[in-house]
């Protein structure tokens, strides 16, 4: 039980290092997994610090995903791929 609560207390700090590793996906999922535990038990204690700061780092997160999805979107990507491949550097 200690190492469960301590997973929940280490949450920002988890998200921020998948963040800054760029691993959206261990991002969003560390934040999903822990939402029932929140929405149950955030407003209380140390979870209310947890809760505020996990949250802040999902808005930072939710902007970065949104500007991949820009870039997908508008076909922006697609350009930036192919301007490397003209100079021959390559992807991969």
């Amino acid at each position: 039980m200690v190492a469960r609560l301590q997973v929940v207390l280490d949450l920002p700090k988890r998200m921020r290092s998948a963040l800054d590793a760029d691993v959206m996906d261990s991002a969003v999922g560390l934040y999903a997994e822990a939402q029932p535990l929140l929405k149950k038990f955030g407003h209380r204690g140390a979870l209310r610090q947890v809760a505020s700061q996990a949250e802040l780092v999902a808005k930072e997160i939710a902007q970065v995903l949104d500007w991949y999805w820009y870039w997908i979107d508008t076909g922006l990507i697609l350009n930036w791929y192919w301007y490397l491949i003209g100079f021959g550097i390559g992807i991969g």
